[in-house]
């Protein structure tokens, strides 16, 4: 996020400089049309509100277009006038995202200076080098940060190894957990045997007892009867 953040604020930076330094040569290479255009839409401004001023700016850069004769004078002061703004927000925006790189932890010198001979050079300082060094400034410390993961990890897989003391001592641990859980399953299936097997005697034992009633009740009912039957007197 950091370094998205950072790359979007060298972008701008770039960007309002490749403005500026279009806007002066233009204004440098066409003098007559845009001096004329600004007292057109002025002046029409002041007559018919915004109207006014696209009427009379079209008018105004048309009737002046002849003294873009003069671009050959104008044309270096346009340029000069976008270095000399370029530079300014190098001065205040450059060293800004500089101060913010390093707040980051992603200032690199040999990419700093990259970027600030791409920025003084003329020529040069129309390419991005302000998003230039940002983008391989935070490649470089997600590069590092990667190696750096890497390597704790190498180094703590090193440090458990099976020949290691920390690793036999992780391994035991395991081996530990590991016999106690089995001993744990063990106890409870011993348990539920037993379980069933005094359920299973209960059970016995009730149904030896309940057929001992019966054969005490049902020789009780054969002598009842018995009593109950007439003997037939003699003729």
């Amino acid at each position: 996020m950091k370094g998205a953040a950072l790359i979007a604020f060298a972008l701008l930076i770039d960007g309002a400089q490749a403005f500026m330094a279009f806007a002066f040569f233009l204004f440098g290479a066409f003098p007559g049309t845009f001096a004329g255009g600004a007292a057109g839409c002025a002046l029409g401004a002041a007559i018919a509100d915004r109207v006014g001023c696209f009427i009379g700016g079209a008018a105004g850069a048309l009737v002046a277009t002849p003294a873009d004769a003069l671009a050959v004078y104008t044309i270096p002061i346009g340029v000069g006038l976008g270095i000399a703004v370029n530079l300014c927000i190098d001065v205040t925006l450059g060293l800004l995202l500089v101060a913010l790189l390093r707040l980051c932890g992603m200032f690199y010198g040999r990419y700093a200076g990259f970027g600030a001979i791409m920025e003084l050079v003329p020529g040069l300082n129309n390419a991005p080098g302000w998003t230039l060094m940002t983008v391989m400034s935070v490649v470089r410390k997600k590069a590092e940060q990667r190696k750096l993961e890497g390597g704790a990890q190498g180094a703590f897989t090193k440090i458990l190894a099976p020949g290691t003391v920390f690793g036999a001592t992780a391994l035991g641990i395991v081996g530990i957990n590991q016999a106690t859980a089995q001993m744990a399953r063990d106890k409870g299936a011993s348990t539920q045997v037993q379980q069933n097997a005094a359920s299973d005697r209960q059970g016995s034992a009730v149904s030896a007892e309940l057929k001992n009633i019966d054969g005490i009740r049902h020789p009780r009912q054969s002598f009842n009867t018995t009593e109950a039957t007439p003997i037939p007197h003699a003729a």
